[in-house]
């Protein structure tokens, strides 16, 4: 019955609708009305495929961008557009702005709140901030709203959507600055000449006025008015880590432990001053992820020798040798496995520490912490708001202050190299995000900006390196490079450093009791 209706609505078929205006991009403009200052006719070249506005707001990269959505689903048959932004709401909201450009030039289409679908077959989708429920489509141009505020997992689950478009699609970033991280940030500073960049500050928009620029300096914070008004990457007052600081110590030569054959794991230096691992472990579930954290205390030989002793000079360090955090849920006996397995590689059995946190759900996860293989050392710590370290019943009392501000140091003196791994960027931005405040009483607090932002892999790192630190602060603490008298004994820290006290020390391999730097000889 439906098919023979169907063949007799055929005899009466419906008026053909306005056909889409034809014409470039500047034509559209041109159609709607808008006045296009030199960058925006510049923004809307269609040959351009990889673009970045770094802009301040009111400038209207809103409406430029939802204008190349709008033409480029009306000339393009078949077409995906996908929206993004850190919010619904936000992806919806320029969705919108690119239905009204089509409603007000007649492109024949159907539109609800998070589709438009064209009658050429094209649509443009607004999508949700869900990595999860946000995969599963391909698209031809992506646009990502507000990018410097987007989820680093987002931007992670949207790229792959252009894996199969003809010429790798087109896709366009647009944002107003955030702090220095985040994959905005680093595409922004990186060198790839296949994305065209600019930047359009409040000087810049002809519709900020003078007096509005200075009524917004004389209110907002200094790095606030650089992010909202000159389109800086700008860190607040209360950064504990600088950006500059953090990203001069990654070394992209420095290999991960488990992704580089094992010939290249130790140096070529006597027995005694082999390299010993630190694995921090920070453990979370329901609202934090854990994270594991491996630093090695190296002593690389520099080539040079003591005139005086004839003892080869070392360059004592640390080095980030493999960083890594479990999905969000993953069970507490699953976690302690992967640091078993991580404790027995062959990479680093028989001189590896593991520091847990004591902390909240690490405290019952000590007793069974305890049953690592023997020959790996184990240590509880609990992080206080106290001034000093105490050892007490078999754990460390240590205030986070302390750790972070070691952390901080060795960071500013380059004692320790970050290697490229996955997890890098996501260590920077937990960093760079962390801030510091001296309360009143004088207690020295640190706090995220919210609590999307976590410090799960910071603090994974700082105990591993306060442990690393006070076990070896006499060689780290060296200025330059030290000479090796003596090759016989016992790493500091070594496979039998049982850590049951609060002597941190064992007798190692002896040392000049001077320090000498090779540079004066």
């Amino acid at each position: 019955m439906n098919g023979e209706i169907g063949e007799w609505l055929k005899q009466f078929p419906l008026p053909a609708g306005p056909a889409p205006p034809s014409g470039e991009l500047s034509d559209w403009a041109g159609l709607l009305g808008y006045e296009l200052d030199e960058t925006q006719r510049a923004i809307l070249d269609p040959q351009i495929r990889r673009g970045i506005l770094n802009c301040c707001r009111k400038w209207g990269k809103s409406t430029m961008i939802a204008l190349k959505a709008a033409h480029f689903a009306a000339t393009t048959p078949g077409a995906t557009v996908l929206v993004v932004a850190p919010s619904a709401r936000q992806s919806e909201e320029l969705l919108g702005i690119a239905s009204n450009i089509l409603r007000k030039l007649e492109v024949p289409a159907t539109f609800s709140k998070e589709r438009v679908s064209l009658d050429n077959q094209a649509r443009i989708l607004a999508l949700p901030n869900q990595p999860v429920t946000i995969r599963g489509y391909s698209a031809q141009l992506l646009v990502v709203d507000e990018a410097a505020y987007l989820p680093e997992e987002i931007w992670d689950a949207v790229f792959p959507m252009l894996n199969a478009a003809p010429g790798g699609g087109w896709l366009w970033l647009m944002s107003t600055p955030s702090q220095p991280v985040g994959f905005f940030h680093r595409l922004w500073e990186s060198r790839a000449n296949n994305w065209s960049r600019w930047k359009v500050t409040a000087y810049d928009c002809p519709r900020i006025s003078a007096d509005m620029i200075e009524e917004a300096k004389s209110t907002f914070a200094p790095d606030k008015f650089a992010r909202e008004y000159l389109c800086e990457f700008a860190q607040p007052p209360t950064a504990a880590f600088p950006e500059t600081v953090v990203r001069a110590c990654v070394d992209p030569t420095l290999p991960d432990f488990f992704t580089t054959p094992l010939k290249h794991t130790l140096p070529a230096a006597p027995v005694a001053a082999r390299p010993h691992t630190y694995m921090g472990n920070d453990l979370g579930q329901d609202q934090d992820r854990s994270a594991m954290a491996m630093v090695e205390f190296t002593m690389e030989p520099t080539g040079t020798i003591d005139p005086a002793t004839r003892a080869p000079f070392f360059r004592c360090g640390l080095a980030l040798r493999h960083l890594e955090s479990p999905e969000l849920g993953t069970p507490y006996p699953e976690v302690m496995e992967r640091v078993f397995h991580l404790a027995r590689h062959p990479r680093v059995q028989g001189r590896c520490t593991v520091v847990v946190d004591a902390n909240g759900p690490g405290g019952p996860m000590v007793d069974f912490y305890r049953r690592l293989p023997k020959e790996c050392a184990f240590v509880a710590l609990k992080t206080t708001s106290g001034e000093e370290a105490k050892f007490v019943k078999g754990t460390w009392y240590v205030p986070k202050a302390m750790l972070l501000d070691r952390l901080d140091f060795v960071l500013r003196t380059k004692k320790l190299r970050i290697g490229p791994g996955p997890m890098t960027e996501a260590l920077i931005r937990e960093l760079t995000l962390l801030e510091r405040e001296v309360r009143s009483s004088g207690y020295v607090a640190f706090s995220t900006p919210s609590a999307k932002v976590h410090d799960d892999l910071v603090m994974a790192l700082a105990m591993a390196v306060w442990l690393a630190w006070e076990t070896h602060k006499k060689y780290l603490e060296a200025p330059g490079s030290i000479a090796l008298v003596s090759n016989s004994g016992v790493m500091e820290g070594g496979p039998h450093h049982p850590l049951v006290g609060p002597n941190l020390r064992l007798p190692g391999p002896r040392f000049t009791d001077r320090y000498r730097d090779e540079d004066r000889y």
